[in-house]
């Protein structure tokens, strides 16, 4: 009977032995034999390789043999303790499996059968995640086909990348990506093929795409609806320290994730992320992105695992961007935003209240591995490539640069000047900074070779020129609320409680995308959940006369507010910014195309601010960071952005 889907009875036959019966020396007791084990080094799945085990005795004598049978087919023998076989190539079907052992005297006994299925092999699944189907894409230029492939009884063995049926490329490690370098004008169609470990292949749904003749600047506009959610995950709770902390930083446990969040960095290079810890501590960690699961609740999310624990990345230099004499020596600083790039780990930090609007350092450079000490530079100082040191003309403080950073495509770096996205914006004591979305072009490699780094501004909006809606013109006279500083507390472009963490320069797209937090209504005064005492005037605990109260269930401190809050996006035409850069424009006569709010899935514990946000070009990856998204640890939320 041959091996098929029923059940085989197992039979053992002795080497040199007949199927009938065998007359042996009584006083030979016969051996025992038991299958151990019977399985892989991975599922049962067709074609299997089934791994069988036996444990075979003989109390007056030796095991000469262990055979293995699958029904009357012998698929292995085994001389020598551990007794194992190997049973390769299996097809799909349920099978007993026995085992014969054979003693030094040739008496020999059959092991009770074990059964085993092995299912047939599922084949993989595979999509083309970017570019979009039916898409439109300018040249010249390099264009990356990404793609998703699992498999769910195996894995993945490589994904191969076609255009018109002419192979491009093979991937055999995730993320799935191919670089389809410089196509012509035309239509083409875009496949690709995943093969899983079991050699079963699936062919992905047909990517339309048209390729037009042109330059960057007609490249097409992102908008909210092309920015599609691909899942979160979870950071870990607990303690994590690195080398060359402070007993400070030690005693007060300020290595870890908890309170944390508020700058992301993707490192190419590992495909993970650099993320600051505890707000009162400022610690850079380094963590591997887990499979994330969309839909998932967050206590259901997979959680991230620690690649490098937290260490101080200036190498204790931070407060070093303190240098007036004239403010207090323990201000608090604050890492700004931070960028992996060439190779380096690039750090911007602000402090936090400059009320004498005075810092002017703010850069550091280090090196990826953040366990050396004494390899960190800096701080280093970025201003305008117009600024006069001497008066003062075209100069900015480090309020305008101290934040966040991106890269810039290389087909935009001539037009905007520079490789690098570097910004600031809406801190404390504002006039020392933008009253809106602030970003400049810079080069980080040339940080401690030009001092200060020369930045091509490319949009900021100073105290004479807040981001207002068009027809809008700023109240700078007396009779305007001092808080108001000029502009509209309830626009939706910018107003005091607008947060901005991070800024996106997707390729294949004309967008420059910030990302933050925007209040509806702006109010200054201390905040309550009770509408009753909203407008009314507050009062401390000596009888002193305060400011009136603001509606805001968030946040019950005094200063600024706008609930109710929402995550936000600040979209740029990047042919604006060019303007600006060539000198066409001043960098406050731009204004978004859009703005719209941003969708995330889980509800924070009462506190709604964006922390970092990062960017991974190759597979076109988002990565925001949402504070207090899982108690008081922050949840890492990823989307994609195809071209349009």
């Amino acid at each position: 009977m041959g091996i098929g889907l029923a059940l085989f009875l197992l039979t053992a036959l002795a080497s040199g032995l007949s199927a009938g019966p065998e007359t042996v020396n009584e006083a030979n007791q016969p051996p025992n034999v038991s299958i151990t084990s019977a399985g892989s080094d991975g599922a049962l799945i067709a074609p299997a390789r089934v791994i069988i085990t036996a444990e075979a005795s003989d109390a007056d004598g030796t095991i000469r043999a262990v055979k293995f049978f699958a029904g009357d087919e012998l698929i292995g023998a085994s001389h020598t303790a551990p007794y194992q076989a190997t049973w390769r190539r299996v097809p799909a079907g349920t099978y007993a499996l026995t085992a014969v052992a054979i003693d030094d005297h040739g008496a020999h006994t059959t092991s009770a059968p074990v059964q085993i299925t092995v299912r047939p092999n599922t084949p993989p699944t595979v999509n083309i995640t970017s570019p979009a189907n039916n898409s439109t894409l300018p040249m010249p230029g390099t264009i990356m086909i990404t793609a998703d492939a699992s498999d769910s009884d195996g894995s993945i063995k490589k994904v191969k990348f076609y255009v018109d049926d002419v192979q491009i490329r093979t991937d055999a490690q995730p993320p799935y990506r191919a670089k389809w370098r410089h196509p012509a004008a035309g239509t083409y169609e875009l496949r690709a093929v995943a093969t899983d470990n079991g050699g079963l292949s699936t062919t992905s749904a047909t990517i339309h795409v048209t390729v037009k003749s042109g330059t960057p600047a007609t490249a097409p506009l992102v908008q909210a609806a092309n920015l599609v959610y691909q899942g979160a995950f979870r950071v870990p709770a607990g303690i994590f320290e690195g080398p060359n902390l402070t007993p400070w930083q030690h005693d007060n446990g300020f290595a870890q994730f908890a309170y944390g969040g508020t700058s992301l960095a993707y490192n190419p290079v590992t495909d993970s992320l650099f993320i600051v810890g505890h707000d009162q501590g400022q610690l850079v960690a380094e963590v591997d992105i887990p499979t994330l699961l969309p839909g998932a609740q967050v206590i259901n999310l997979n959680t991230a695992s620690v690649r490098q624990p937290f260490t101080e990345v200036t190498d204790q230099q931070i407060d070093k961007v303190n240098n007036d004499p004239l403010n207090p020596t323990d201000v608090t600083i604050k890492v700004g935003g931070m960028l992996a790039y060439q190779n380096q780990l690039y750090l911007s930090a602000y402090i936090y209240y400059d009320g004498r609007g005075t810092q002017h350092l703010s850069h550091f450079v280090s090196g990826l591995d953040l366990s050396p000490f004494g390899d960190a530079r800096g701080p280093f100082e970025v201003n305008r490539l117009d600024c006069d040191p001497l008066s003062g003309l075209n100069c900015l403080g480090a309020g305008f640069f101290s934040g966040y950073f991106g890269l810039v495509p290389l087909e935009w770096q001539s037009a905007l000047g520079g490789p690098v996205l570097n910004g600031n914006c809406c801190l404390g004591v504002i006039s020392r900074s933008s009253f809106g979305p602030a970003v400049s072009t810079i080069d980080p490699a040339q940080l401690g070779i030009l001092n200060p780094l020369p930045a091509k501004p490319l949009v900021y909006y100073p105290t004479p020129h807040p981001l207002l809606e068009p027809g809008l013109q700023p109240c700078l006279d007396i009779t305007c609320n001092p808080i108001v500083d000029g502009w509209s507390d309830n626009s939706t472009l910018f107003n005091g409680s607008t947060e901005i963490r991070g800024v996106v320069f997707p390729e294949g797209t004309r967008s420059v995308l910030f990302f933050g937090r925007h209040g509806a209504n702006f109010c200054y005064g201390p905040g309550t959940a009770d509408p009753l005492l909203v407008g009314t005037i507050s009062v401390d605990e000596f009888g002193n006369i305060g400011d009136p109260y603001c509606f805001d269930p968030e946040d019950s401190s005094k200063g600024v507010h706008g609930y109710p809050y929402a995550y936000y996006v600040w979209a740029y035409d990047a042919n604006d910014l060019a303007s600006v850069a060539s000198g066409q424009k001043q960098p406050w006569e731009v204004r978004p195309y859009a703005v719209w709010p941003l969708t995330l899935p889980f509800d924070t514990t009462g506190s709604t601010h964006l922390g970092g946000a990062t960017y991974d070009p190759q597979t076109r990856r988002l990565f925001v960071s949402q504070l207090y998204g899982d108690g008081t640890l922050p949840v890492i939320h990823v989307f994609t952005i195809p071209i349009p």
